[in-house]
């Protein structure tokens, strides 16, 4: 069998293994279920690996395939270039690694499991589908296995984010098929490569071309939870099962960069610069307020999913300026370093039975934990604070001097300035977290973990550690001393938020009052304003007002 028709096998691997997996289910065999879940991930990510090697040491990507040999105007299109071999088996194997994680939890059934491979079937159609109509398909396959999964505990609150999800994607997906027709009334086509070469010859975009690609740039920054779109994703993180969160941030968001990435090429081959800055500016503010808005967070998941939206922010940011290898780097940092401590403080506060930050503290946070994930935890927070020597330091160095290359006006210093802005603020959020490591209270219990989380945590590690291994040369006196600068920064508002916001009221120290701080206003104003800007009327009227303008250039 060639390569072309051996890409559909890792959509086609996990979707058998969750079929096997529900009929254990039928025969109450949870272990059978979820070892027919793991291994149709791995088989997968086996083959995506082959795939990618085979093309980069033969020079053959990007490689393409028409699955059932139909011609590619109505066959399902494969293709796997330099984004799908680097996102492909990264998320397939941080999804494996998640998934053998959440096995040790018992109230999770095979069910659990094999919507969890659906997904992950979706990611990999979506990471490998050539043609924008079966984007579409595979990314619905996704989002409805995402508020499944969101949703699978049950409870109010997480159904009411589930809910909030699904109407995100409905209207994400409805400004998709609308830029869908609009580029197929233009063009006549639906596939990358001819779309493509259609615009290259034109040379730039027609009005048609021109509204299709802002529907679908808007509908693909919903899924990734660009600001002002950002809006589910703070609740959904928050209220999701510890692996889906996981798996929300590490892997789920990753498959809108490989979007935006391909909507990009459409772009600049249409020379269409306003499109690419409105990216940029997305990117740019979302940098800068997700990692603020993480600093003002008491629930340690939701600080999490605002940090996500901060470093997405990055990696948008990266590809409206043209530095694909920065966005990659970051890309899979964010996957590897956000997976492994979304499940290290989920399965903190699962374990002590909170998400407040005050009263995990209280409980004697990670001194509860084991020596390995002590550790994973220092690293993990290492690199999403940048500190030299690690994965973020030289994913946002990366970044950073992509953004500063920009040459159209003023837009690159700008953004270069606002970005090293956003710096700070993760490293205040961030500097925060840590400070459950030194947790004052009394240690209530262990929090154990299986055999089989520590692999997973293990692998995960590892990874992180790697990959700042990998571009140690990045590191100069200059930039340490400014990652430094950045540090001590953030310690300080750390310190201004522990000894000013976080001490209590006169009606608390009276006694006259209830137990309330000053964090809790500034903390209600942000989530106010991060309501406001993520609201659904909100998102309906920013959409218009592009369009409105759009129709004026």
């Amino acid at each position: 069998m060639g390569s072309d028709q051996a890409l559909l096998f890792p959509v086609l691997l996990p979707l058998a293994g969750a079929v096997l997996g529900l009929l254990a289910e039928t025969w109450h065999a949870r272990r059978v279920g979820w070892a027919c879940a793991l291994t149709g991930i791995a088989s997968g990510f086996a083959v995506f690996l082959i795939l990618a090697l085979r093309g980069w040491s033969s020079g053959a990507l990007p490689l393409e395939g028409v699955v059932g040999g139909w011609a590619p105007e109505v066959g399902i299109l494969l293709i796997l270039d330099f984004p799908a071999a680097v996102f492909g088996p990264l998320l397939y194997g941080v999804s494996f690694f998640i998934l053998l994680f959440a096995s040790g939890d018992r109230s999770l059934g095979c069910l659990f499991a094999a919507v969890f491979s659906i997904a992950v079937a979706g990611v990999g159609g979506v990471v490998l589908a050539g043609d924008l109509f079966n984007i579409f398909v595979f990314f619905e396959v996704l989002s409805l296995c995402a508020v499944i999964l969101i949703a699978f505990q049950g409870r109010a609150s997480a159904m009411y984010a589930a809910f909030r999800y699904l109407v995100v994607g409905a209207v994400s997906i409805a400004f998709y098929l609308l830029g869908l027709f609009f580029l197929y009334r233009a063009t006549g086509e639906l596939a990358l490569r001819p779309l493509l070469a259609h615009i290259s010859s034109a040379g730039e975009l027609s009005s048609s071309l021109r509204l299709g690609l802002a529907c679908m740039i808007g509908s693909v920054a919903m899924r990734v939870a660009l600001v002002p779109f950002h809006g589910w994703l703070p609740s959904a993180h928050g209220e999701a099962p510890t692996a889906v969160s996981a798996f929300l941030s590490g892997v789920l968001l990753k498959t809108g960069v490989v979007v935006l990435y391909r909507l990009l090429l459409l772009i600049q081959a249409g020379a269409e610069y306003p499109l690419v800055q409105a990216l940029l500016w997305m990117g740019v503010v979302s940098a800068f307020l997700g990692a603020f808005a993480a600093f003002f967070q008491s629930d340690v998941k939701r600080l999490l999913a605002y940090s996500s939206i901060s470093q997405l922010g990055y990696v948008a940011a990266a590809l409206a300026a043209g530095a694909l290898g920065a966005a990659l780097f970051h890309g899979v940092a964010h996957a590897l370093f956000k997976s492994l401590l979304f499940l290290l403080v989920g399965r903190l506060a699962e374990g002590l039975g909170t998400h407040d930050f005050r009263m995990l503290r209280s409980k004697g946070g990670m001194r509860c934990s084991s020596f390995l994930e002590g550790v994973a935890f220092l690293v993990a927070v290492a690199a999403v604070m940048g500190l030299p020597g690690f994965s973020g330091f030289a994913g946002k160095q990366l970044v950073l001097a992509g953004v500063a290359a920009i040459e159209v006006g003023p837009a690159g210093k700008v953004a270069y300035w606002v970005l090293k802005a956003a710096a700070l603020g993760t490293a205040a959020s961030f500097g925060t977290l840590f400070l459950l490591m030194i947790a004052p209270g009394t240690k209530e219990r262990v929090v154990r973990v299986s055999p089989r989380e520590q692999i997973a945590l293990l692998v995960l590690l590892a990874g992180v550690l790697f990959q700042g291994v990998v571009r140690v040369d990045l590191v100069r006196l200059g930039s340490s001393l400014e990652a430094l600068g950045f540090l001590i920064a953030g310690g300080f508002l750390v310190a201004l938020r522990q000894h000013v916001l976080l001490r209590p009221s006169r009606e608390m120290t009276s006694g006259e009052g209830c137990s309330t701080c000053r964090l809790s206003g500034c903390s209600d104003s942000f989530g106010r304003l991060g309501h406001a800007l993520g609201s659904l009327d909100g998102l309906i009227l920013a959409m218009l007002a592009g369009f409105l303008v759009l129709f004026h250039l």
